[in-house]
């Protein structure tokens, strides 16, 4: 759907930002953006989808780069759930 197409173009442009905050420097800067492509992705791709456990991958290693380890550890729960989801069910 049209709606669908504009929200992975968004999720597309918040990723894209993202990384290149990443490339400069600014990891504390690319977290808020790498949460909204997880707002976008989770209900549109499911919870458990290979892109959404990309996203909480790369959130996890921010949050390590920035020594923020209570939410390191709770990204790193939440992608071992998504993928433990993803081959139970076989994707």
């Amino acid at each position: 759907s049209e709606q669908r197409d504009e929200l992975l173009s968004e999720r597309n442009d918040r990723w894209g930002e993202a990384l290149e905050l990443l490339k400069t420097g600014k990891p504390a800067e690319a977290i808020p953006l790498l949460k909204q492509v997880l707002d976008i992705e989770q209900p549109l791709l499911g919870p458990h989808h290979q892109e959404v456990i990309t996203t909480l991958d790369k959130l996890a290693s921010t949050y390590l780069q920035l020594e923020d380890y209570p939410s390191l550890i709770e990204t790193r729960r939440q992608r071992l759930n998504a993928l433990e989801q993803a081959l139970r069910k076989g994707h």
